[in-house]
C-alpha cells in the first residue's frame, strides 16, 4: 500500500513558484502537473506526512500564496523545503535515529516560525 508523501514541486518561472500538496505517487503527480504548466517543473522533495499536514502548510504560507496550492518561493516556503530535503535525507540515512533530537528540534522551530503547533500525535514531517 503506498503512503502519501507531502511534496513541494518547483516551477521555474520568474519569479519562482513551489507547489505544496500531497500524494501517494509524487513522481507521477510532477508528470501530471508539467502536462498542465507553461514552465518547466522539478520535484525537490516529498516526505510521509498526513493530508493535516499539507493543510498546516498551506495554511502556515497563506501570505505568499498565489492560487490553490502555489506560492511564492521565499522566506519560509524555502526553509520548508530546506527541512523537507533534510528529512528526506535523514529517512534514508539515519537508521540509528542518532539526528532524531536534532530533527525534532528542527522541526519544532518550523512549526513556530509558523505559528503552528508540531503535530508529535500523528504522522508528520518527523516522527518525534
Amino acid at each position: 500500500m503506498a503512503i502519501n508523501q507531502v511534496y513541494a514541486i518547483l516551477a521555474d518561472c520568474e519569479p519562482p513558484k513551489v507547489k505544496f500538496g500531497i500524494s501517494k505517487n509524487p513522481q507521477a503527480r510532477l508528470g501530471d502537473i508539467q502536462v498542465c504548466c507553461p514552465h518547466k517543473v522539478k520535484l525537490l522533495a516529498s516526505v510521509k506526512a498526513s493530508r493535516s499536514l499539507e493543510k498546516r502548510i498551506h495554511n502556515g504560507l497563506r501570505h505568499l500564496r498565489v492560487i490553490g496550492g502555489w506560492f511564492r518561493y521565499e522566506h519560509e516556503a524555502c526553509d520548508l523545503v530546506a527541512l523537507m530535503q533534510y528529512r528526506a535525507l535523514m529517512q534514508y540515512s539515519d537508521a540509528d535515529g542518532i539526528y532524531k533530537h536534532l530533527d525534532c528540534l528542527a522541526h519544532e522551530m518550523y512549526c513556530a516560525s509558523l505559528e503552528i503547533t508540531p503535530d508529535l500525535h500523528t504522522h508528520s514531517i518527523v516522527d518525534c
